[in-house]
Protein backbone atom coordinates (compact mmCIF):
# COMPACT_ATOMS: atom_id res chain seq x y z
CA UNK A 1 0.00 0.00 0.00
CA UNK A 2 1.24 2.83 -0.67
CA UNK A 3 1.50 6.61 1.28
CA UNK A 4 -1.40 8.22 -0.10
CA UNK A 5 -3.62 5.00 0.64
CA UNK A 6 -2.36 4.88 4.34
CA UNK A 7 -3.45 8.47 4.73
CA UNK A 8 -7.01 8.06 3.31
CA UNK A 9 -7.01 5.27 5.39
CA UNK A 10 -6.22 7.42 8.69
CA UNK A 11 -8.81 10.05 8.01
CA UNK A 12 -11.38 7.61 7.55
CA UNK A 13 -11.00 6.29 10.86
CA UNK A 14 -10.59 9.53 12.67
CA UNK A 15 -14.04 10.82 11.13
CA UNK A 16 -16.20 7.66 12.25
CA UNK A 17 -14.34 8.35 15.56
CA UNK A 18 -15.34 11.69 16.07
CA UNK A 19 -18.93 10.92 14.84
CA UNK A 20 -19.84 8.05 17.89
CA UNK A 21 -22.63 9.67 19.82
CA UNK A 22 -21.50 9.70 23.90
CA UNK A 23 -23.45 7.16 26.42
CA UNK A 24 -26.36 8.75 28.14
CA UNK A 25 -26.18 8.68 32.01
CA UNK A 26 -28.90 6.31 34.42
CA UNK A 27 -31.61 8.71 35.75
CA UNK A 28 -31.07 9.90 39.07
CA UNK A 29 -34.63 10.13 41.15
CA UNK A 30 -34.78 13.26 43.05
CA UNK A 31 -35.16 13.43 46.57
CA UNK A 32 -38.39 12.42 48.10
CA UNK A 33 -39.58 10.67 45.39
CA UNK A 34 -42.80 8.18 46.13
CA UNK A 35 -45.46 6.89 43.59
CA UNK A 36 -47.64 3.52 43.20
CA UNK A 37 -48.43 3.02 40.07
CA UNK A 38 -52.23 1.31 40.88
CA UNK A 39 -54.37 2.22 43.87
CA UNK A 40 -57.22 -0.04 43.16
CA UNK A 41 -57.04 -4.01 42.54
CA UNK A 42 -59.80 -6.62 41.88
CA UNK A 43 -58.69 -10.52 43.35
CA UNK A 44 -60.72 -13.93 42.44
CA UNK A 45 -62.57 -15.56 45.14
CA UNK A 46 -59.47 -17.62 44.96
CA UNK A 47 -56.99 -15.31 46.13
CA UNK A 48 -53.46 -15.51 45.57
CA UNK A 49 -50.34 -12.82 45.67
CA UNK A 50 -50.95 -9.16 45.16
CA UNK A 51 -48.17 -7.40 43.82
CA UNK A 52 -48.53 -3.49 44.65
CA UNK A 53 -45.71 -1.52 41.86
CA UNK A 54 -43.80 1.56 43.92
CA UNK A 55 -41.30 4.11 42.79
CA UNK A 56 -39.75 5.52 45.57
CA UNK A 57 -36.53 6.89 47.08
CA UNK A 58 -37.22 7.27 50.42
CA UNK A 59 -38.15 5.23 53.11
CA UNK A 60 -42.01 4.43 54.08
CA UNK A 61 -44.10 2.54 56.32
CA UNK A 62 -46.84 -0.46 55.45
CA UNK A 63 -49.87 -1.27 57.09
CA UNK A 64 -53.10 -3.12 56.39
CA UNK A 65 -56.04 -2.37 57.68
CA UNK A 66 -56.73 -3.89 61.50
CA UNK A 67 -60.17 -5.30 60.06
CA UNK A 68 -58.67 -6.82 56.65
CA UNK A 69 -55.65 -8.68 58.46
CA UNK A 70 -57.38 -11.91 58.55
CA UNK A 71 -57.13 -11.91 54.37
CA UNK A 72 -54.85 -9.93 53.22
CA UNK A 73 -51.52 -10.53 54.63
CA UNK A 74 -48.28 -9.14 53.85
CA UNK A 75 -45.66 -10.56 52.60
CA UNK A 76 -41.86 -9.57 54.22
CA UNK A 77 -40.11 -7.75 51.66
CA UNK A 78 -36.89 -5.66 50.96
CA UNK A 79 -37.31 -1.76 50.93
CA UNK A 80 -34.93 -1.66 47.74
CA UNK A 81 -37.55 -3.95 46.27
CA UNK A 82 -39.95 -1.90 43.38
CA UNK A 83 -43.36 -4.12 44.04
CA UNK A 84 -45.21 -4.83 47.62
CA UNK A 85 -45.97 -8.38 47.65
CA UNK A 86 -49.82 -8.96 49.79
CA UNK A 87 -50.90 -12.75 50.11
CA UNK A 88 -54.82 -12.64 49.65
CA UNK A 89 -56.51 -15.48 51.63
CA UNK A 90 -59.73 -17.54 49.83
CA UNK A 91 -62.94 -15.82 49.27
CA UNK A 92 -65.68 -18.59 50.85
CA UNK A 93 -68.39 -16.40 51.68
CA UNK A 94 -71.37 -15.56 49.18
CA UNK A 95 -70.52 -11.78 49.48
CA UNK A 96 -68.04 -10.06 48.25
CA UNK A 97 -65.36 -7.87 50.19
CA UNK A 98 -62.96 -4.86 50.13
CA UNK A 99 -60.19 -4.22 52.26
CA UNK A 100 -57.43 -1.65 52.38
CA UNK A 101 -53.38 -1.24 52.34
CA UNK A 102 -51.89 1.67 54.11
CA UNK A 103 -49.07 3.34 52.62
CA UNK A 104 -47.04 6.00 54.05
CA UNK A 105 -44.19 7.90 53.30
CA UNK A 106 -41.37 8.93 55.76
CA UNK A 107 -41.11 12.50 54.93
CA UNK A 108 -44.82 13.29 53.74
CA UNK A 109 -47.74 13.97 55.58
CA UNK A 110 -49.92 11.44 53.81
CA UNK A 111 -51.37 8.63 53.68
CA UNK A 112 -51.70 6.84 50.16
CA UNK A 113 -55.03 4.08 50.07
CA UNK A 114 -54.75 0.93 48.27
CA UNK A 115 -58.23 -0.71 48.03
CA UNK A 116 -58.13 -4.73 47.24
CA UNK A 117 -61.93 -6.13 46.24
CA UNK A 118 -62.03 -9.87 46.11
CA UNK A 119 -64.75 -11.38 44.44
CA UNK A 120 -67.60 -13.41 46.04
CA UNK A 121 -67.66 -17.36 45.76
CA UNK A 122 -70.83 -18.51 44.58
CA UNK A 123 -72.38 -20.91 47.31
CA UNK A 124 -75.51 -21.54 48.89
CA UNK A 125 -75.15 -21.88 52.80
CA UNK A 126 -78.02 -23.05 54.93
CA UNK A 127 -78.22 -22.96 58.81
CA UNK A 128 -78.82 -25.47 60.66
CA UNK A 129 -78.32 -28.07 58.59
CA UNK A 130 -80.63 -31.06 60.71
CA UNK A 131 -84.16 -29.85 62.13
CA UNK A 132 -85.64 -32.96 64.58
CA UNK A 133 -89.17 -32.53 65.04
CA UNK A 134 -91.34 -34.08 67.75
CA UNK A 135 -94.17 -36.76 66.43
CA UNK A 136 -96.63 -33.69 67.19
CA UNK A 137 -95.36 -32.14 63.97
CA UNK A 138 -93.90 -28.61 63.90
CA UNK A 139 -92.65 -25.72 61.90
CA UNK A 140 -89.04 -25.43 60.67
CA UNK A 141 -87.28 -22.67 59.30
CA UNK A 142 -84.44 -22.58 57.32
CA UNK A 143 -82.00 -19.92 57.21
CA UNK A 144 -80.24 -19.36 53.77
CA UNK A 145 -77.12 -17.39 52.30
CA UNK A 146 -76.66 -17.68 48.66
CA UNK A 147 -75.59 -15.58 45.77
CA UNK A 148 -77.45 -17.30 43.00
CA UNK A 149 -81.03 -18.35 42.56
CA UNK A 150 -82.22 -20.86 44.12
CA UNK A 151 -84.95 -23.59 44.06
CA UNK A 152 -86.54 -25.78 46.70
CA UNK A 153 -86.53 -29.98 45.95
CA UNK A 154 -88.55 -32.06 48.27
CA UNK A 155 -88.71 -35.71 47.97
CA UNK A 156 -91.65 -37.12 46.68
CA UNK A 157 -91.89 -39.52 49.43
CA UNK A 158 -91.58 -36.39 51.96
CA UNK A 159 -94.18 -34.39 50.10
CA UNK A 160 -96.97 -35.40 51.94
CA UNK A 161 -95.63 -34.42 55.58
CA UNK A 162 -93.16 -32.35 54.66
CA UNK A 163 -94.49 -28.88 52.92
CA UNK A 164 -93.95 -25.30 52.26
CA UNK A 165 -96.15 -23.16 54.31
CA UNK A 166 -96.08 -20.10 51.74
CA UNK A 167 -94.42 -19.35 48.14
CA UNK A 168 -91.02 -16.61 48.97
CA UNK A 169 -89.12 -14.86 46.27
CA UNK A 170 -86.09 -16.85 45.21
CA UNK A 171 -83.70 -14.20 46.49
CA UNK A 172 -85.10 -14.43 49.94
CA UNK A 173 -83.25 -15.27 52.73
CA UNK A 174 -85.58 -17.34 55.14
CA UNK A 175 -87.44 -20.47 53.86
CA UNK A 176 -90.30 -21.82 56.39
CA UNK A 177 -91.65 -25.76 56.34
CA UNK A 178 -94.69 -27.29 57.79
CA UNK A 179 -94.01 -30.96 59.09
CA UNK A 180 -97.10 -32.50 59.71
CA UNK A 181 -97.74 -35.45 62.89
CA UNK A 182 -96.28 -38.49 62.55
CA UNK A 183 -98.60 -41.48 63.22
CA UNK A 184 -96.34 -44.12 62.84
CA UNK A 185 -94.14 -45.44 65.77
CA UNK A 186 -90.51 -45.28 63.73
CA UNK A 187 -89.28 -41.91 63.20
CA UNK A 188 -88.80 -40.69 59.32
CA UNK A 189 -86.39 -38.87 57.59
CA UNK A 190 -86.26 -36.61 54.41
CA UNK A 191 -83.80 -34.05 52.78
CA UNK A 192 -84.47 -30.96 51.49
CA UNK A 193 -82.37 -29.97 48.64
CA UNK A 194 -81.72 -26.11 47.92
CA UNK A 195 -79.76 -25.77 44.11
CA UNK A 196 -79.04 -23.50 41.92
CA UNK A 197 -81.65 -22.33 39.27
CA UNK A 198 -78.47 -21.64 36.88
CA UNK A 199 -76.30 -24.53 38.14
CA UNK A 200 -77.47 -27.79 39.59
CA UNK A 201 -74.21 -28.99 40.64
CA UNK A 202 -73.94 -26.29 43.13
CA UNK A 203 -76.81 -27.14 46.10
CA UNK A 204 -76.96 -27.92 49.43
CA UNK A 205 -78.91 -30.20 52.16
CA UNK A 206 -80.91 -29.93 55.03
CA UNK A 207 -82.07 -32.99 57.19
CA UNK A 208 -85.21 -33.21 58.63
CA UNK A 209 -85.78 -35.98 61.28
CA UNK A 210 -88.96 -36.56 63.05
CA UNK A 211 -89.98 -38.44 65.59
CA UNK A 212 -91.91 -41.92 65.83
CA UNK A 213 -95.34 -41.38 67.73
CA UNK A 214 -95.38 -42.28 71.49
CA UNK A 215 -99.14 -43.61 73.34
CA UNK A 216 -100.58 -40.05 75.53
CA UNK A 217 -100.25 -42.39 78.96
CA UNK A 218 -100.81 -40.72 82.19
CA UNK A 219 -100.80 -41.22 85.57
CA UNK A 220 -102.75 -39.49 88.10
CA UNK A 221 -99.46 -40.25 90.89
CA UNK A 222 -95.79 -41.64 90.13
CA UNK A 223 -95.47 -42.83 94.32
CA UNK A 224 -97.99 -43.72 96.76
CA UNK A 225 -97.03 -44.62 100.48
CA UNK A 226 -98.74 -46.97 102.14
CA UNK A 227 -98.74 -48.04 105.46
CA UNK A 228 -97.41 -50.85 107.29
CA UNK A 229 -100.26 -52.79 108.01
CA UNK A 230 -100.82 -52.67 104.18
CA UNK A 231 -104.93 -52.20 102.47
CA UNK A 232 -105.77 -51.29 99.25
CA UNK A 233 -104.90 -48.87 96.63
CA UNK A 234 -106.27 -46.86 93.80
CA UNK A 235 -104.23 -45.50 90.57
CA UNK A 236 -105.52 -43.31 87.64
CA UNK A 237 -104.32 -44.39 84.40
CA UNK A 238 -105.38 -42.14 81.65
CA UNK A 239 -104.89 -42.80 77.98
CA UNK A 240 -105.94 -42.38 74.63
CA UNK A 241 -107.87 -46.09 74.10
CA UNK A 242 -104.71 -47.97 73.36
CA UNK A 243 -104.08 -51.48 74.73
CA UNK A 244 -101.93 -52.02 77.29
CA UNK A 245 -100.42 -54.48 79.99
CA UNK A 246 -100.15 -54.10 83.78
CA UNK A 247 -97.68 -55.56 85.92
CA UNK A 248 -95.71 -55.47 89.15
CA UNK A 249 -92.34 -55.70 88.79
CA UNK A 250 -90.12 -58.01 90.96
CA UNK A 251 -90.50 -59.50 94.44
CA UNK A 252 -93.07 -57.17 94.86
CA UNK A 253 -95.41 -59.20 93.09
CA UNK A 254 -95.69 -61.10 96.27
CA UNK A 255 -97.19 -58.38 98.15
CA UNK A 256 -99.23 -56.21 95.42
CA UNK A 257 -101.97 -57.95 93.67
CA UNK A 258 -104.53 -56.53 91.32
CA UNK A 259 -108.32 -56.74 92.86
CA UNK A 260 -109.91 -54.63 90.37
CA UNK A 261 -110.11 -52.51 87.36
CA UNK A 262 -113.02 -50.12 87.07
CA UNK A 263 -113.27 -47.92 83.90
CA UNK A 264 -114.77 -44.56 85.24
CA UNK A 265 -113.85 -42.50 81.99
CA UNK A 266 -113.73 -43.78 78.37
CA UNK A 267 -109.94 -43.40 78.25
CA UNK A 268 -109.56 -43.33 81.93
CA UNK A 269 -109.32 -46.59 83.92
CA UNK A 270 -108.85 -47.04 87.73
CA UNK A 271 -106.90 -50.01 88.81
CA UNK A 272 -107.00 -51.63 92.62
CA UNK A 273 -103.89 -52.89 94.37
CA UNK A 274 -104.34 -54.92 97.41
CA UNK A 275 -101.09 -54.93 99.44
CA UNK A 276 -100.03 -56.84 102.32
CA UNK A 277 -99.07 -56.30 105.66
CA UNK A 278 -95.34 -55.43 105.72
CA UNK A 279 -93.92 -57.92 108.00
CA UNK A 280 -89.96 -56.58 107.95
CA UNK A 281 -88.55 -54.43 110.19
CA UNK A 282 -87.75 -51.57 107.23
CA UNK A 283 -89.75 -50.11 104.86
CA UNK A 284 -90.13 -51.73 101.12
CA UNK A 285 -90.67 -50.46 97.73
CA UNK A 286 -92.30 -51.94 94.89
CA UNK A 287 -92.88 -50.86 90.97
CA UNK A 288 -96.36 -51.37 88.85
CA UNK A 289 -95.93 -50.86 85.04
CA UNK A 290 -98.19 -49.63 82.43
CA UNK A 291 -97.12 -51.37 79.02
CA UNK A 292 -98.97 -50.30 75.67
CA UNK A 293 -98.58 -53.08 73.80
CA UNK A 294 -97.81 -51.66 69.99
CA UNK A 295 -95.26 -49.15 71.02
CA UNK A 296 -93.58 -50.95 74.25
CA UNK A 297 -93.64 -47.36 76.02
CA UNK A 298 -94.36 -47.61 79.70
CA UNK A 299 -95.13 -45.90 83.04
CA UNK A 300 -94.24 -47.10 86.22
CA UNK A 301 -95.91 -45.97 89.56
CA UNK A 302 -93.64 -46.59 92.61
CA UNK A 303 -95.22 -47.90 95.68
CA UNK A 304 -93.32 -47.12 99.29
CA UNK A 305 -94.77 -49.59 101.97
CA UNK A 306 -93.18 -48.82 105.64
CA UNK A 307 -93.06 -51.12 108.81
CA UNK A 308 -95.60 -52.12 111.17
CA UNK A 309 -95.00 -49.70 114.31
CA UNK A 310 -96.68 -51.87 117.45
CA UNK A 311 -97.67 -50.21 120.15
CA UNK A 312 -97.56 -51.92 123.79
CA UNK A 313 -98.86 -51.16 126.99
CA UNK A 314 -97.89 -52.33 130.51
CA UNK A 315 -99.60 -51.75 133.59
CA UNK A 316 -97.55 -51.79 136.74
CA UNK A 317 -99.38 -51.46 140.62
CA UNK A 318 -96.58 -51.34 143.29
CA UNK A 319 -96.28 -49.53 146.63
CA UNK A 320 -92.69 -48.77 146.48
CA UNK A 321 -91.52 -45.42 147.22
CA UNK A 322 -88.73 -45.59 144.36
CA UNK A 323 -89.45 -47.38 141.25
CA UNK A 324 -87.41 -48.73 139.22
CA UNK A 325 -88.52 -49.55 135.44
CA UNK A 326 -87.98 -53.55 134.20
CA UNK A 327 -85.97 -54.31 131.48
CA UNK A 328 -87.35 -54.31 128.09
CA UNK A 329 -85.76 -55.95 125.26
CA UNK A 330 -87.16 -55.46 121.33
CA UNK A 331 -86.53 -52.47 119.19
CA UNK A 332 -87.72 -49.56 120.86
CA UNK A 333 -88.90 -46.68 118.66
CA UNK A 334 -90.62 -44.25 121.01
CA UNK A 335 -92.68 -44.76 124.60
CA UNK A 336 -93.82 -42.87 127.21
CA UNK A 337 -94.16 -43.69 131.14
CA UNK A 338 -97.09 -42.10 133.66
CA UNK A 339 -95.78 -42.45 137.00
CA UNK A 340 -99.34 -42.23 138.87
CA UNK A 341 -98.64 -39.46 140.66
CA UNK A 342 -99.31 -36.53 137.84
CA UNK A 343 -95.84 -37.29 136.43
CA UNK A 344 -94.74 -38.37 132.79
CA UNK A 345 -92.08 -38.80 130.60
CA UNK A 346 -90.41 -40.05 127.81
CA UNK A 347 -89.01 -43.93 128.19
CA UNK A 348 -85.41 -44.80 128.73
CA UNK A 349 -83.56 -47.53 129.74
CA UNK A 350 -82.72 -47.28 133.53
CA UNK A 351 -85.45 -45.15 134.23
CA UNK A 352 -86.90 -44.78 137.87
CA UNK A 353 -89.14 -42.96 140.01
CA UNK A 354 -89.17 -41.57 143.51
CA UNK A 355 -92.57 -41.02 145.13
CA UNK A 356 -92.94 -38.82 148.29
CA UNK A 357 -96.72 -40.62 148.93
CA UNK A 358 -98.09 -43.60 150.91
CA UNK A 359 -100.91 -44.06 148.55
CA UNK A 360 -100.69 -46.82 146.32
CA UNK A 361 -99.35 -46.04 142.42
CA UNK A 362 -100.26 -47.49 139.14
CA UNK A 363 -97.66 -47.07 136.33
CA UNK A 364 -98.69 -46.83 132.84
CA UNK A 365 -95.52 -48.11 130.18
CA UNK A 366 -96.67 -47.72 126.54
CA UNK A 367 -93.74 -48.48 124.26
CA UNK A 368 -94.00 -47.88 120.30
CA UNK A 369 -91.78 -51.07 118.90
CA UNK A 370 -91.13 -52.05 115.08
CA UNK A 371 -91.46 -55.85 116.20
CA UNK A 372 -92.96 -57.60 119.24
CA UNK A 373 -90.71 -56.70 122.46
CA UNK A 374 -89.06 -60.64 123.27
CA UNK A 375 -89.07 -59.94 127.31
CA UNK A 376 -89.74 -57.66 130.29
CA UNK A 377 -87.31 -58.36 133.42
CA UNK A 378 -87.72 -57.50 137.22
CA UNK A 379 -84.79 -57.17 139.24
CA UNK A 380 -86.96 -57.04 142.45
CA UNK A 381 -90.40 -57.47 142.48
CA UNK A 382 -91.02 -56.79 146.07
CA UNK A 383 -93.86 -54.18 146.61
CA UNK A 384 -95.12 -54.93 143.46
CA UNK A 385 -98.94 -55.82 143.73
CA UNK A 386 -100.21 -56.18 139.52
CA UNK A 387 -98.47 -56.70 136.66
CA UNK A 388 -100.85 -56.44 133.82
CA UNK A 389 -98.88 -57.69 130.23
CA UNK A 390 -102.30 -58.26 128.80
CA UNK A 391 -101.77 -55.66 125.91
CA UNK A 392 -97.70 -55.66 125.97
Amino acid sequence: MNMKNWKLLLLMLLFICCDRPEPEPEPVLPENVFSISETEYVISEEGGVLEVELEHSEDYEVEVHKDNRYWIKQVVSRAEMSALLFQIEPNDDVVSRQGQILVRPVSQDTTIVVTVTQMQHDAIILSPSKHEVEASGDRIQVKMKANVMVKVEIPADASDWITSVETRALEEKMFTFEVASNPEYAKRTAELTFVSVDDESLCQKITVIQAGRRDVMMLEDEEIDVPGEGGEITIAFSHEGIEYDVAVRGAASGWIHEIDTRSAELVTDRHVFSILPNPDQTERTGRICFVSKASGQQLELVVNQGFIVRRHALRIVHEKEKFEMPQIEGTILSGVVTWGDGLQVDYSHGLSHDYYSNDERVIELVLEAKIDVSAVTFENIEGINEIDLSRF
